[in-house]
């Protein structure tokens, strides 16, 4: 997988795991969270309280 970059390694795990959340980080702006790509996208440098935020929200919607 080294020569995949962040989105290329998110729709190898939904095509097997279509259901799986994720998180996409980067530095860059985010095109692919326009396309739904991801669930949710943080910026770099990381913020662990944005992260920790961005999961719990994820968990809780797979709750219900």
């Amino acid at each position: 997988m080294l020569d995949m970059n962040g989105p290329d390694v998110i729709r190898q795990i939904k095509s097997t795991q279509p259901g799986i959340k994720t998180v996409l980080m980067s530095g860059s702006p985010f095109p692919e969270m326009e396309s739904g790509l991801a669930d949710a996208c943080i910026d770099k440098p990381l913020d662990p309280v944005e992260l920790a935020e961005i999961l719990a929200r994820l968990l809780a919607a797979e709750d219900g």
